[in-house]
């Protein structure tokens, strides 16, 4: 027998036996037999309603699995997540939200039911973790989380979690961080004095309120010191300063100043070595510097690696223009 099957059965039994239990207390209690009936209806409402609860939970964490293979496959077949259209669920009565960053190199999606109770929903990162998302934590890219699963509820419990926030939940430190961050970071230049820059290091007393001031120092070319200021937080915190950091750089980086980026975004591979994308950029800012024999050396690490298919064309394209000019 199967596990739909025996559901269904314990289901079924649970709502004849509370029915028939109804029934008998409205018989005994001197009810009529039409008001009996409805005491038994009235009892096996809650039943019910869980009956629908899970199949509506079972819909959206069915359809969250497939949108995540199938985004999967296209980025992997095509270096490219697809768009909300072309990966929308079938079932009408369940939506999909997504998003991504500019290069594309992350999607996290959130599904969810129209009948379904506020704050219900199931999502998945890919090429990305941890992240927050609608009150969802998720630790492990690839995996789909819902907002009733034990693990989820546990993690609720965390007073702070190590995680980054790219999709709901209220903001708070950060929010103000990334305020205070927006209004100084023009004096966040490579040309800035040293007492200039003293002045305007002044952010919020908080954990983010620090690795934005270390992201400020870091693109004033205060290499050293932005590396001290992520090597005092907690193993924990310091993955979560890192990411504040790269995602100071990357804009910089897609105006294409890349003496100011490149900096950076070397300093989070201090930090996160593995990080493909990050590699990946570097090698294409040194090459856009001159610098053709760093990059084409982080070049050819990548290609070494289970690259997209746009990024290893890119690249490849790249190091042939080199060996033509150096041969």
């Amino acid at each position: 027998m199967s596990d739909g099957t025996l559901r269904t059965l314990l289901i079924g039994t649970a709502v004849l036996v509370t029915g028939l239990g109804g029934y008998a207390f409205g018989f005994f209690t001197g009810r009529s037999g039409v008001r009996a009936m409805e005491a038994a209806q009235d009892l096996s409402v809650p039943i019910e309603d869980v009956r629908n609860d899970r199949i509506r939970r079972d819909e959206m964490r069915r359809a969250a699995e497939e949108v995540a293979t199938r985004q999967a496959d296209a980025y992997a077949a095509d270096g490219r997540f697809m768009t909300l259209d072309e990966v929308a669920p079938a079932q009408d009565e369940l939506e999909l939200d997504g998003m991504s960053d500019y290069f594309g190199s992350y999607w996290v999606g959130i599904v969810r039911h129209r009948q379904g109770p506020h704050g219900e929903l199931c999502a998945v990162a890919l090429n990305r973790e941890p992240v927050y998302v609608g009150g969802v934590i998720l630790r492990r890219a690839g995996r789909v989380r819902c907002s009733w699963d034990l693990a989820t509820r546990l993690n609720r419990w965390v007073v702070r979690s190590p995680v980054t926030r790219v999709v709901g939940g209220n903001g708070g430190a950060r929010a103000a961080a990334e305020q205070w961050f927006e209004s100084i970071q023009v004096g966040c230049r490579r040309t800035a004095g040293d007492e200039w820059l003293r002045s305007i290091l002044r952010g919020p007393p908080t954990d983010y309120g620090e690795m934005y001031e270390a992201a400020c120092l870091a693109l004033a070319g205060r290499i050293d010191q932005a590396r001290s200021r992520l090597e005092a937080f907690s193993e924990a915190r310091r993955s979560v300063a890192v990411n504040v950091l790269l995602s100071t750089a990357t804009p910089i980086h897609r105006a294409e100043d890349y003496q100011s980026s490149v900096p950076v975004m070397e300093l989070v591979l201090e930090f996160q070595p593995y990080n493909t994308y990050v590699k990946y950029q570097v090698g294409l800012g040194h090459m856009r510097l001159g610098n053709q024999e760093a990059g084409g050396a982080l070049l050819r690490e990548v290609l070494a690696q289970n690259l997209p298919r746009a990024w290893r064309e890119h690249a490849t394209e790249l190091l042939e223009e080199l060996d033509a000019e150096d041969p």
